[in-house]
């Protein structure tokens, strides 16, 4: 009815919910009814992983209704808004409510409820088990219970029934199994309640039945309901006597179901205090579980609860096989680890096969009663520290080294809070005196703008140094970015578990110190633990990884109190100090001037090497400041173990030792440079002085026009130094000790270019830092001493522009040739040549020294300048040889591989070798521009090109080997192998055999091609795809090969080829065969073109002059013309011609060759009549040819006919040979 309709519509309540807002939490007590009107949302699983989308629900979705059931279901799943949802949100009890004003409701839902009846009564424990459950009867034996069971009679009753009348003499006991009840008198209406698990009987104040005179009356849609009747209970107990004596029904009567007999079957439990046991009892909490959904989740964090199965039947699942797959029945219980904190996550999935019923106690119940009992805390902290092993436990960091009893006591007294994802409640806790500590899950911080500043691992904690008096984290906001749990401590209870344990008060303070020194270590961008750290310090940036990861572990942390002395001037010490957080001051040794320090500043180097043994500032905290300090006696220990190391060091020590140890102001007025400046100068000079260390190759200063002002002015009291060229990277000069760096300004000095200044490869490099007021300020005061510096900057510049002069011509003669020689610069410019070539240098090896060694990476290439190398395969075998002009690992450059695939050995004098880094090439591609395009599209097509022919094996797979494009071998000669792509026409000039790369063959794979004499142009032979070439041999014959149409073809190193193929490769055998055929037709089509060249060379110069004929036909004298013989073919004479006139206005000149051809045609007898020639002699026909009256004419004089006799036995040899 309508007015049904508006009463629900009064116990409603709209609620709107953004997106990703969670709705419904799973595991949650599901007492309400939920309807969505508007938007979507996302039904989400907990699993072992973290949460799984299963559904999406959108307006009319009704979410909750089992709720209407009368009993506590624990919400099966999530619910959370995939966008904006607006839900109405009905409570059970305003459903009832409605219901008991209109009853007439419910019979309409009969027939729906009967069904549900039906699958609840599968699911209810059985007899048994619920009269076992009930306090009265947990003494009992057995078989006395049975019997008992079977007199009950279980009954099912729908909203409104009344169980029990006020006026009713019956006296049976009634159990509800399931459903709500209310308790009413005829006055006074309802005056309570009665859930599942109570029973009740007339005359007996059974659970929560006050009095007589009250009426039972269902209050939800269903009730189950368990009748024990009088007489039976009378009857059973007659034929127990030993039972019967326990009982005095009108005495003791039985109270409601309790969980107290079930927890003593519990090993934690079996010890625990009566007193504890009743207060547990207060606390259960009854929870029904529909079939198939989770009781628990494998690996989920959720409230801990301890569960008892009292009915239904459930299923375990987990990774563990002895355990997966066991049916847990009534009575059986799990949890127990979880619910006492040994662990976090739940170790097995269980899920309800029937309805289930469990009884509940929460952890956070559980430790509120453990509170009123003291010494049963102190037996659950034991049983807990056995539970727990180190694999499973999270534990607050800085509590580490202390005992585990420390551990316990502080998770006991401390609060958890399990969140969901993305729940902003966590930013709302105080954090002025909290710390906390993620036990699972992931959180992140974030600042006041919102940016992620940290992330929180398991194991990981926040705000710690509350505990030491240090003021909380700004802003601090934290947000789960998972289902996470987090342990919420105190102050004051860290305070109090640190008085309880006042030995360990000093570890825990330590502890604390430690973990805030991680955390600023990580802000900083160092891992903590690494020795990251460390390279503040120059000192520690030039020696090994080893050495520096021991000497991490002998840093000690430190906390400084504001106005605390870090060092004090002139005080003795034997520590460096890191800053990591916090900001401190250094007084100036001469007036109160200032100079602050903040985070990462390094204090007290010197002292720590030993150079000095006094500190030369004083360092005080302005705030509290986090730091980490260094021991020479570590140092010094540790360093012991690396002799190699101390190298590095011992031109440091010389000058230290030389100077006494002095200070660096003594040491300034003792360099070369001071020498003969005033103390009073230096004094100024030095306010504010400090050590600086420079690791060897590290960049000290950039000076220059483009380099702008600069505070400091370095002095060099130890070590050398290199000064290079900024754009070409060309050496200028070394410094020594003594010089000076960066005083141009000073001294109103301009440098013409940008140089670096650089710390040199011998060792660590030492200066006295000086700031450039002071400088200044000196200068002005004396400018005496002022002109000396300018001086010397003076002539340091002009040796520097000599150097650069000579650089920029070795450049030009050396390095850019060098460089064209290689196909990959082959199309590069001149600019970008120069950019590749500024940056270079040369390497000197000696004979037997290895330039490049097979298997090591490597990212550069190199050109052979001077000397010869020779190529070594792995199985050390020599391949080939390198000599001046040569490039080696292209395929390192481009980024195609990553190592040496042969070693280079010098063999013959000093070899001077120019490497090209991948690096330089990056950068010169990078702004270089070629005619067209930029410069890094081009060696993108080269890299590509490369590594098509990979893919396709050429130039091998093109050869008839019989093998495929995925062979190693194959891929490997492809990868090294050189493209050579000619158009129609174009000539490929062959490398000979001692070029400086050594013999090389070609393989045509495209196109066609011929092999033709390269001063004469005769054609002798032609190449075809597939065609395998010696260059050597061509070469030799003075050969080239000119395309015919389109080619595509590949030059491959033989010495390359014999270390990428090895000698059991299955198809070695054919290619060899394949290259020896090559080789023998090769050089017999070329021996046979040079002869017929020769022969050419000397009939042209010695017999057969040049003769024209007249190719017009005028008329012939006697009428006749020249006839071809019937068969025959000759190729001067396609149309009727005659040959016995000449113009000598229109000359056509027959080359010779050509005439050797058509002269064996010619239908010519000895008398100059027609008919076919027999045993044709060709310096016969080419007499005939000149006797002949009117058939072939010569412009030559007939003087030559003379000559004809004495050069015929030659031509007849010369003819003999085509």
């Amino acid at each position: 009815p309508l007015e049904a309709v508006w009463a629900l519509a009064e116990q409603g309540e709209l609620h709107v919910f953004q997106a990703n807002q969670r709705i419904v939490a799973e595991g949650e007590e599901g007492q309400s009814l939920i309807i969505i009107g508007q938007g979507q949302a996302i039904v989400e699983k907990v699993m072992s992983n973290g949460l799984r989308p299963v559904a999406r629900v959108g307006p009319g979705a009704v979410i909750g209704d089992v709720c209407l059931m009368g009993v506590n279901i624990p919400r099966a799943a999530n619910l959370t808004a995939e966008t904006q949802v607006e839900a109405i949100r009905i409570p059970a009890c305003g459903v009832l409510f409605v219901l008991s004003r209109f009853p007439g409701i419910s019979s309409q839902m009969v027939q729906r409820l009967t069904l549900v009846s039906r699958q609840l009564q599968t699911g209810l424990p059985v007899w048994s088990e619920v009269i076992g459950s009930l306090q009265v009867f947990e003494q009992c034996e057995s078989q006395f219970i049975n019997n008992l069971a079977k007199e009950c009679e279980r009954s099912v009753h729908y909203f409104g029934s009344v169980l029990k009348e006020a006026e009713s003499e019956d006296r049976s006991l009634y159990v509800l199994q399931h459903g709500h009840c209310y308790l009413e008198d005829a006055l006074r209406g309802c005056v309570g309640e009665a859930g599942t698990g109570d029973c009740f009987g007339s005359g007996t104040p059974v659970g929560v039945l006050p009095s007589e005179g009250l009426s039972v009356r269902v209050a939800s849609p269903v009730a189950v309901l368990l009748k024990l009747p009088r007489n039976s209970f009378v009857a059973t107990l007659a034929r127990f006597p030993t039972e019967a004596r326990r009982f005095d029904m009108d005495a003791k009567a039985p109270s409601a179901c309790v969980l107290g007999p079930l927890l003593t079957r519990l090993k934690i439990f079996s010890t625990s205090s009566p007193g504890l046991l009743r207060d547990l009892e207060k606390v259960v909490q009854t929870s029904y579980y529909m079939p198939r959904q989770t009781l628990c989740v494998e690996g989920a964090v959720d409230e801990a609860n301890l569960m008892v199965l009292r009915g239904g039947q459930a299923m375990l699942s987990a990774k563990n096989k002895n355990t997966d797959g066991v049916i847990l029945r009534a009575g059986n219980w799990f949890g127990e680890l979880a619910f006492i904190g040994a662990v976090r996550r739940r170790t097995a999935t269980i899920y309800a096969q029937t309805m289930c019923i469990t009884a509940e106690v929460s952890r956070a119940a559980f430790l509120a009663v453990l509170e009123a009992h003291p010494k049963d805390r102190q037996r659950f902290e034991q049983i807990t520290m056995q539970a727990m092993s180190e694999s499973n436990r999270i534990s607050w960091p800085m509590l580490q080294d202390t005992p585990p009893e420390l551990d316990i006591m502080l998770s006991l007294h401390s609060e958890r809070r399990v969140y969901a994802e993305g729940d902003s409640s966590m930013s709302a806790l105080p954090s002025s005196d909290v710390a906390f500590l993620v036990l699972h899950g992931r959180v992140v911080v974030l600042d006041a703008a919102g940016e992620q500043v940290e992330v929180l691992e398991p194991g990981s904690c926040i705000n710690e140094q509350v505990f030491l008096g240090f003021p909380a984290t700004e802003h601090l906001q934290l947000l789960p970015q998972q289902h996470s749990e987090v342990q919420i401590v105190k102050r004051e209870t860290m305070d109090l578990v640190r008085a309880a344990f006042p030995a360990q008060d000093s570890k825990v303070r330590q502890g604390i110190i430690k973990v805030m020194a991680a955390r600023v270590q990580q802000r900083l961008g160092y891992q903590p633990g690494t020795i990251g750290v460390l390279v503040n310090s120059s000192i520690f940036r030039s020696v090994s990884h080893s050495l520096a990861a021991e000497l991490r572990a002998g840093l000690e942390d430190c906390v400084f109190e504001p106005g605390d002395i870090i060092t004090e001037t002139g005080s003795k010490g034997d520590c460096m100090h890191f800053l990591l957080d916090g900001v401190a001051q250094s007084k100036s040794m001469e007036n109160d001037s200032c100079v602050e320090l903040s985070a990462g500043t390094v204090i007290g180097e010197a002292v720590l090497l030993g150079v000095t043994n006094t500190y030369p500032r004083t360092v005080q905290a302005l705030s509290h400041c986090i730091v980490q300090i260094l021991r020479r006696k570590t140092w010094t220990n540790v360093l012991e173990g690396f002799p190699s190391e101390r190298q590095g060091f011992a031109v440091i020590w010389e000058e230290a030792e030389r100077h006494g140890y002095a200070g660096l102001r003594q040491r300034l007025a003792r360099s070369s440079c001071f020498r003969m400046s005033s103390r009073h100068f230096i004094a100024m000079a030095c306010e504010h002085a400090s050590d600086a260390f420079f690791a060897k190759g590290e960049r000290i200063m950039t000076c220059g026009p483009s380099a702008g002002g600069h505070d400091h002015v370095y002095v060099l009291l130890a070590g050398r130094a290199r000064v290079e060229d900024q754009l070409s990277g060309c050496l200028l000069g070394e410094l020594s000790a003594g010089e000076v760096v960066g005083e141009m300004d000073c001294v109103d000095c301009q440098e013409d270019r940008d140089t670096v200044v650089y710390a040199g490869k011998q060792g660590l490099v030492h200066c006295v830092r000086l700031r450039r007021e002071s400088v200044n300020a000196s200068i002005r005061a004396f400018p005496t001493e002022g002109d000396l510096l300018r001086d010397r900057f003076r002539i340091r510049q002009a040796a520097f522009s000599s150097a650069l002069s000579i650089r920029q011509t070795w450049l030009m003669f050396s390095v850019l040739p060098a460089l064209r020689s290689s196909p990959i610069f082959a199309r590069c410019t001149n600019e970008m040549l120069l950019k590749i070539g500024m940056g270079l240098s040369t390497n000197t090896f000696e004979p037997g020294e290895d330039i490049a060694v097979a298997g090591v990476p490597c990212q550069s290439m190199s050109f052979m300048l001077d000397g010869t190398a020779e190529v070594w395969s792995r199985d050390g075998q020599i391949v080939g040889q390198l000599t001046k002009g040569a490039p080696f690992d292209e395929v390192l450059v481009l980024g195609l591989f990553y190592m040496h695939v042969a070693t280079v050995r010098a063999v013959d004098g000093p070899c001077t070798v120019l490497p090209v880094p991948a690096s330089a090439l990056t950068e010169a591609v990078r702004i270089g521009q070629l005619p067209g395009k930029p410069a890094v599209d081009m060696f993108m097509e080269l890299r590509e090109s490369r590594q098509s022919q990979v893919e396709q094996g050429l130039p091998l797979s093109a050869l008839p080997l019989r093998i495929l494009p995925g062979d190693l071998a194959v891929r490997a000669v492809a990868l090294h192998s050189e493209r050579l792509d000619l158009p129609a026409g174009e000539v490929l000039m062959p490398l000979v055999d001692s070029s400086p790369c050594g013999p090389h063959f070609l393989v045509l794979v495209h196109g066609r091609a011929i092999i033709e004499i390269t001063h004469s142009g005769h054609e002798a032979m032609k190449v075809l795809q597939g065609t395998l070439l010696p260059e050597g041999l061509l070469a030799d014959n003075a050969a080239r090969m000119r395309a015919t149409i389109g080619c595509e073809v590949y030059r491959v190193r033989q010495s390359e080829f014999k270390v990428l193929v090895s000698q059991t490769t299955d198809w070695l055998n054919t290619f060899h065969r394949l290259e020896k055929e090559a080789y023998s037709s090769c050089r017999a089509r070329l021996k046979s073109a040079r002869a017929v060249c020769q022969f050419s060379r000397t009939r042209s110069k010695a017999v057969v002059p040049q003769v024209h004929v007249a190719w017009d036909r005028p008329p012939t004298p006697s009428g006749g013309a020249v006839r071809r013989q019937a068969g025959s073919f000759n190729p001067l004479i396609q149309h009727q011609l005659t040959l016995d006139d000449v113009r000598p206005s229109t000359p056509q000149p027959i080359p010779s060759r050509r005439l050797a051809k058509t002269l064996p045609a010619l239908c010519l007898d000895s008398n100059g009549s027609k008919g076919p020639l027999r045993n044709f002699d060709l310096p016969s026909a080419v007499g005939r040819c000149y006797s002949s009256p009117g058939r072939l004419v010569s412009k030559k004089s007939p003087a030559l006919r003379k000559r004809r006799q004495g050069s015929q036995a030659k031509l007849h040899e010369s003819t003999k040979c085509m």
